[in-house]
């Protein structure tokens, strides 16, 4: 092509595909590179930490708790048997993903009262490489109807029961 010589071979079968473990480090180093962007587009690292204070930016940084949302509804959830058969689903299939430490799958009050997460599903894994996994495995992944989203939630609002966070990547 032009003045240069273009060589044409066949590639290894090993080169096409990637093993889970360089996929994984792919999307984390992916991750940490939006992250790294987003500060400097905002001023530097100095504001790092009001960007790490907007939800979408804090979503977007890996931590060892995964929220799902578009996979229940509020009516599936309201119903005693079909919300533990939800439960025990969800617990089998994430444990698919490493080492899943609680899951939290809020439910609507009984009285009406507003309940924040209702709808979302919360996974905690025991490390940041099980929720990377997880992360990549169950977003875009239908679940019925929907196409379930999955995101990274901060760590610290799922430890004291904030489930009201929109963390949706």
């Amino acid at each position: 092509m032009g003045d240069k010589t273009l060589t044409v071979r066949r590639a290894p079968a090993s080169m096409g595909q990637m093993k889970p473990e360089q996929e994984l480090i792919l999307q984390q180093a992916h991750e940490r590179i939006a992250m790294q962007k987003l500060a400097l587009q905002s001023g530097g690292i100095s504001s790092f930490s009001e960007v790490g204070s907007d939800v979408n930016a804090a979503a977007e940084f890996p931590t060892k708790v995964i929220c799902l949302t578009e996979v229940v509804s509020v009516d599936e959830l309201r119903d005693d048997a079909e919300y533990k058969e939800i439960v025990e689903d969800m617990r089998e299939e994430s444990e698919k993903f490493g080492s899943l430490v609680n899951l939290v799958i809020p439910r609507p009050s009984q009285t009406g009262e507003v309940i924040p997460g209702v709808g979302k599903v919360f996974l905690e894994y025991a490390n940041i490489t099980d929720s990377a996994r997880a992360k990549v495995a169950l977003h875009g992944r239908r679940f019925g109807e929907n196409v379930v989203c999955a995101a990274y939630y901060p760590e610290e609002k799922f430890s004291i029961g904030d489930y009201g966070t929109i963390a949706v990547a």
